[in-house]
């Protein structure tokens, strides 16, 4: 068995024996078992006939030096111990096998680029993988979705495959190398590797294989990658479906569209390049994420997509979506569990996602790489944007001189691009992917600059973010020199991003200011550190009144901890520091609007409130009249909610009632309430709560929505008119 140890420590090794990346489907051998890949309850891909999944018991063995290694195939004929995969070695506590370590900026190995120590921590995996006939008959391609960091695998003792990038999917074919019967499958998982310093992002450090594995199993010729490019017309009512195959010249695909109602649109066969025209489109948005379904045939594979028809751009400083103004109503989210450490199984990942539109959001930021790739299919079927990040940060860097010596390297450049690319073609055919990020907190330099322009080139229809580069230059805004000024943007992405920047900055640099050309991101703002985070109607209010401001991403949704058993039943959850790891940042890890087991902390109550979908205050010199401004953009406010009020006279409730108020988007309507005729005891306050209509995955009908409340004067009148 072939170990070559430079390939960790090397800048010209990214993979070796890999495949280039592509979108992430699964083939099926019917359109009906393909019908039911993946819903918000349940993830089917492992019912398909082409699809042998790895999960579960591996034999393993942790060591302290890989470096030490010196027989890499006496290495793993001892390997005592098990382990589940997926999972983090360190997560498995009191075994040896390292610590978990907290760190926010600090690398945490002596900063040297591009080397890493010499005795580097590994894990050696090892398990027998059974195949019938008809499965070695076919080709066969090996998927690892998330290795933390480096891996080398090896198959019935021959080198197959390196590999390096933490949060993307390495998929190799292993045709070759297997056999009908037992097949024998060892992987040497690195805690760290070159790529490291592209990973320093704020989280607790974890390694291993800590997403699936699994074989796919394909016809000798086959589709190998498929990119759709829904197109909306400039009217908003018609458009097409651009359908781009990689696949063998002489291998027959035929197709079929489905409307969101279930019926066909058009079928018929598709080649390398093949489109469709739809002289009606029903549109894709958050309040409403209708979906089409295309059935790709080729061979024994069925292939379902989901497709989402929508249009984003920018005019007059504005985000649009299909032609309408719309905000960002997002959290920042991370792969955590207190107990699984990275490992989000479907359930769980599904539970983060159904918090967020239960509490009134509508986006997230992959903070700070690509999730699992079943997540971007269930934003799309939720209705929840996404801000896909590459997985990039090299924080640790100002503390060492220049932030941005990687980011500007040509050194580093192709380490970059590879997590571009990793990251747009796994993830391209999802509508909910309304932004493309270069990365988090890693400076500036060319690096960015191309991954940008890949991005541009090779996917128009999206944003493309960078929050470093708005950073760097953002200073300018504040300047006396009016050619500064007007240098105060960053010039090769489509948005602005900051992070934390004041409610008074945010409208007087970006919004108001003539010499800022592009809207305003905040993809971070407004951190949930402590008890909440306070300053949300602010930030609100503002967004609302400017439409250059796009909104945001709160940092962030949920406390990062490891959950410690206790003798008595009961977890401790545990900070930096608490493993004896050095370097550690504290309890800065706790700062989400979610506890580490999912409970809602005051931070989202108040996050879901300034999401409430409305506002309603009192009409000044109208007796019992109330005005209604719907923050909804795409649909009518009685096509989902109730509008419940009760009155409540020194804390006990006299009056209530409940009516259905129609509100077109953006749009404010006076109504009534009778509040009866006899005089109110003081203290007296009306409250509105926005009901839920409909039972959706989120939430059941009937449930809140949020509310607003209002005090009343003495006697039946509204407090506005006191001053009448």
């Amino acid at each position: 068995m072939e170990f070559n140890k430079e390939y960790y420590r090397s800048l010209a090794v990214q993979h070796i024996g890999c495949e280039k990346p592509r979108a992430y489907f699964i083939p099926f051998a019917t359109q009906e078992e393909a019908k039911e890949e993946l819903s918000v309850t349940a993830s089917r891909r492992d019912t398909s006939d082409y699809v042998k999944n790895l999960v579960g018991e591996w034999a393993f063995k942790w060591l302290p030096a890989a470096n030490a290694i010196e027989d890499i195939e006496a290495a793993f004929a001892d390997l005592p111990d098990r382990i589940t995969v997926p999972s983090n070695w360190q997560m498995q506590l009191g075994k040896g096998y390292d610590v978990p370590q907290y760190t926010n900026v600090n690398y945490p190995y002596p900063v040297d680029p591009p080397h890493v120590p010499d005795d580097v921590p590994c894990g050696l995996y090892r398990r027998s993988v059974t195949l019938t006939a008809e499965q070695a008959g076919k080709r066969c391609y090996l998927n690892f979705e998330g290795v933390d960091a480096a891996f080398y695998l090896w198959i019935n003792g021959q080198f197959a495959a390196y590999s390096q990038v933490s949060h993307s999917t390495s998929e190799i074919e292993v045709t070759s190398y297997l056999k009908e019967g037992a097949n024998d499958l060892c992987v040497l998982v690195l805690k760290w590797c070159d790529g490291s310093y592209l990973e320093d992002q704020d989280m607790w450090r974890l390694s291993g294989i800590f997403r699936e594995v699994y074989l796919l199993f394909r016809d000798e010729k086959h589709i190998r990658d498929v990119f759709l490019r829904p197109e909306v017309s400039d009217d908003y009512k018609s458009g097409g479906l651009r359908i781009e195959l990689d696949k063998p010249e002489t291998l027959a695909v035929s197709f079929s569209l489905y409307a969101p109602d279930g019926t066909v649109v058009c079928e018929g066969d598709a080649e390398t390049n093949t489109g469709i025209g739809l002289s009606e489109v029903t549109l894709w948005n958050d309040e409403d994420p209708k979906l089409y379904t295309l059935y790709l045939h080729a061979g024994s594979e069925w292939i379902r997509f989901l497709v989402g028809f929508r249009r984003i751009e920018i005019r007059d400083k504005t985000v649009l979506l299909n032609g309408k103004k719309f905000k960002a109503k997002g959290v920042n989210r991370h792969d955590s569990h207190p107990v699984l450490g990275h490992t989000t199984p479907f359930d769980h990942m599904v539970r983060d996602l159904l918090i967020v539109k239960a509490n009134n959001g509508n986006m997230i930021r992959t903070s700070h790489y690509p999730n699992d790739p079943r997540l971007p299919g269930l934003c799309d079927m939720l209705g929840i944007y996404l801000c896909d990040e590459a997985d990039l940060e090299t924080h640790g860097m100002q503390y060492v001189g220049n932030w941005d010596a990687l980011t500007d390297s040509p050194d580093w450049t192709a380490a970059y691009l590879d997590r571009a690319e990793r990251l747009l073609e796994r993830d391209k055919n999802h509508p909910s992917v309304i932004m493309w990020s270069v990365g988090n907190e890693s400076g500036v330099g060319q690096n960015h600059r191309k991954m940008a322009a890949y991005y541009a080139q090779r996917d128009p229809s999206r944003l493309t973010h960078s929050e470093d580069g708005t950073r760097r230059t953002a200073p300018n805004l504040k300047s006396e020199d009016p050619d500064l000024q007007k240098q105060g943007f960053c010039p090769y992405v489509s948005i602005q991003s900051r992070m934390y920047p004041t409610v008074e900055d945010c409208v007087k640099l970006y919004a108001t200011n003539p010499d800022m050309p592009q809207p305003l991101f905040l993809c971070e703002y407004s951190h949930a550190m402590g008890n909440g985070p306070g300053d949300l109607n602010a930030y609100w209010k503002a967004f609302y009144e400017n439409d250059a401001l796009f909104g945001g991403c709160v940092w962030e949704y949920c406390d990062h901890s490891v959950a410690v058993p206790l003798p008595d039943g009961r977890v401790k959850y545990t900070y930096g520091g608490d493993f004896g790891e050095y370097p550690h940042d504290g309890n800065f890890c706790v700062d989400g609007l979610v506890y580490p087991d999912r409970r809602l902390s005051s931070g989202m109550l108040e996050l879901k409130q300034a999401h409430l979908p409305v506002e309603i205050a009192a009409v000044a010199g109208k007796r019992n009249t109330f005005a209604l401004t719907s923050h909804r953009f795409f649909k009518d406010l009685a096509d989902d909610y109730h509008l419940h009020w009760f009155v409540e006279e020194k804390g006990v409730m006299t009056k209530q009632g409940t009516m259905s108020l129609s509100a077109q988007p953006r749009e404010t309507v006076e109504f009534t309430v009778d509040l009866g005729f006899m005089p109110l005891a003081a203290p007296a306050y009306i409250t509105f709560e926005l009901l839920h209509k409909h039972t959706t995955p989120w939430v059941k009908a009937g449930e809140s929505a949020g509310f607003r409340q209002l005090p009343l004067k003495e006697g039946r009148f509204t407090e506005a008119e006191k001053a009448t």
